[in-house]
């Protein structure tokens, strides 16, 4: 239930879920345990959306090493907690050990799935995100432009993580002065997430996106209209 509250872009709610979920079983479960391992990653994700990446790293590190131990390093499980575990080490700016954990889960993801699964998409984008704060865009381009056409092909137009894909590439694109092709990259990416939520927040984002671009363009009454949420 957390989990689907995240999906909907509800995070106090998935927060609460979570927590007494995790309260439970780590009541109820060996300290290693895999079930509570999960669990610790997914309160991990909510906090991380909402700004706690100091709370998020401690747990997400303490799942991998539950994984590592008990599945070793080549297992799927395991390759895909040490790469959440690398977008909390970038949100907290310790690039070089993010880019180095991203690669490293790459490699074991790409191995056991192929490099046009799903989930080696979502590895390119991570690794996307670290390559332009590098100032490495031709690369970053890259490989956004790779996670998106895996995830439009492979889940479709409309659901979730397609929609992520299009809000960080119209970031992307933004911070490359790309003005039309990233509002119609945030519009596409709007719709969509006001389709699942009206108030997702990631909703949110594409409006603050939106706003930036019409105040470059010096529309300043629609910026302030976006960010008022109007």
């Amino acid at each position: 239930l957390g989990n689907v509250h995240v999906y909907q872009g509800k995070l106090d709610s998935a927060e609460k879920e979570l927590a007494e979920a995790l309260a439970s079983l780590e009541a109820s479960e060996p300290p290693e345990s895999l079930l509570v391992a999960r669990v610790r990653s997914d309160y991990s994700n909510v906090l991380f959306w909402k700004g706690r990446a100091p709370e998020s790293e401690r747990l997400e590190r303490r799942a991998w090493e539950t994984y590592v131990a008990a599945l070793g390093p080549d297992n799927l499980q395991t390759a895909v907690h040490q790469r959440n575990l690398a977008v909390v080490l970038d949100e907290l700016d310790r690039l070089d050990e993010a880019e180095a954990a991203y690669r490293s889960s790459q490699a074991v993801i790409e191995k056991l799935l192929g490099a046009d699964h799903p989930n080696s998409a979502a590895s390119y984008l991570n690794l996307a995100v670290l390559l332009e704060r590098r100032d490495k865009p031709a690369e970053a381009e890259e490989l956004y432009r790779r996670a998106l056409a895996i995830r439009r092909a492979k889940l479709g137009d409309r659901h979730a993580v397609t929609g992520q894909s299009l809000q960080l590439y119209a970031l992307f694109l933004l911070h490359r002065g790309r003005l039309e092709e990233s509002e119609r990259t945030y519009r596409e990416a709007r719709e969509l997430f006001a389709a699942i939520n009206p108030r997702h927040f990631e909703v949110g984002k594409c409006d603050n996106g939106l706003a930036l671009i019409a105040g470059k363009r010096g529309d300043h009454a629609q910026a302030e209209r976006l960010l008022a949420g109007v």
